[in-house]
């Protein structure tokens, strides 16, 4: 009989604990401006990551709903003409935007890195732990800002 209630008590509160485990996704924006091929591939490869994540949704940059924003300015490191394409220098600034924020956001962070064509993937999975950090540090520090993700 014990084992029967028990047996009951936890298929009740099993959606209970399904739904605990729900994880608030942070909506993240990606922009990109440059015109190395690197640079747009790395872009492309990181909204890709984002929308796999299991703590970052990808919205539009356009969006009125509060998000961290990520902008990716790219410049091909090559000067040889039969070199080009093959790495790019990438700044990545990272903010949080919201309409009630002025000057269009808060800066949280800037980043720089060097990538190869053959890194791409590699450059984009390493970005999701700075934006967690990212959004880490505004939880500490805005953390009325972070709430509003």
């Amino acid at each position: 009989m014990k084992t029967l209630i028990l047996s009951i008590l936890i298929s009740l509160l099993s959606p209970a604990f399904c739904l605990a485990q729900v994880v608030k996704k942070i909506p993240v924006a990606v922009a990109h401006f440059g015109e190395d091929q690197v640079g747009q591939d790395l872009a492309f490869a990181l909204k890709e990551a984002i929308r796999g994540s299991q703590g970052f949704v990808l919205v539009e940059s356009n969006t009125d709903r509060p998000r961290i924003s990520v902008f990716l300015h790219s410049v091909d490191t090559e000067t040889r003409a039969d070199n080009k394409g093959r790495s790019s220098a990438i700044a990545e600034v990272i903010l949080y935007n919201s309409l009630l924020t002025p000057a269009g956001g808060i800066f949280i962070t800037v980043n720089v890195l060097i990538c190869g064509v053959e890194q791409v993937e590699n450059c984009a999975t390493r970005r999701l732990p700075q934006i967690d950090h990212a959004v880490e540090y505004l939880r500490k520090s805005w953390p009325s800002f972070w709430k509003t993700l």
